[in-house]
């Protein structure tokens, strides 16, 4: 059985500086956000943070982040790009 999730603990420090500049943000299946980072995986996948929000949904210093690891975006996009809430500049092309 591999490690699904390791990245490191030199990737693990720079999470905030992710968060800071993210390339898109979406909405999660589990009523959180996914921070898409300018990271990639050792397959080429982008690095993605879950965001857990609060009860409300609301964004406070409390919420948690669960893990970050690679994955395939497509999955996670909606139909239509619907769950993509945020892109940096705007740019379609960090969606492909």
């Amino acid at each position: 059985m591999g490690v699904k999730h390791n990245l490191g603990i030199p990737a693990l420090k720079q999470i905030p500086h992710q968060l800071a500049r993210p390339l898109a943000i979406f909405k999660s299946t589990s009523k959180g956000l996914v921070c898409v980072t300018e990271w990639v995986d050792v397959n080429g996948q982008p690095v993605i943070i879950p965001i857990h929000l609060n009860e409300a949904g609301a964004i406070e210093l409390e919420n948690k982040i669960p893990s970050a690891y690679g994955r395939e975006i497509e999955a996670i996009l909606g139909p239509n790009n619907d769950n993509v809430l945020w892109t940096r500049n705007n740019e379609d092309s960090v969606l492909e």
